[in-house]
């Protein structure tokens, strides 16, 4: 696994910040920008974990509403 170099990953959000605009975009779209475009690479590892992390958060935020529930 690569490792992803601080600065350069700062770069690249900057200029893809200045690319797409100040718009309120959600992360999912943004990095289906950045496949489509095909560049950015740190930036779409970065957004792949960030997805990840969420999809994780929310699973077990609903598990626990459904334990909850059944007690």
């Amino acid at each position: 696994m690569l490792d992803i170099d601080g600065f350069d990953l700062f770069s690249e959000l900057d200029f893809l910040r200045k690319i797409i605009g100040l718009k309120n975009d959600k992360s999912f779209d943004i990095l289906n920008y950045i496949k489509r475009m095909n560049s950015f690479p740190n930036a779409h590892i970065n957004y792949k974990i960030i997805l990840t992390i969420d999809l994780v958060e929310r699973s077990f935020s609903k598990l626990k509403i459904i334990k909850t529930y059944l007690r």
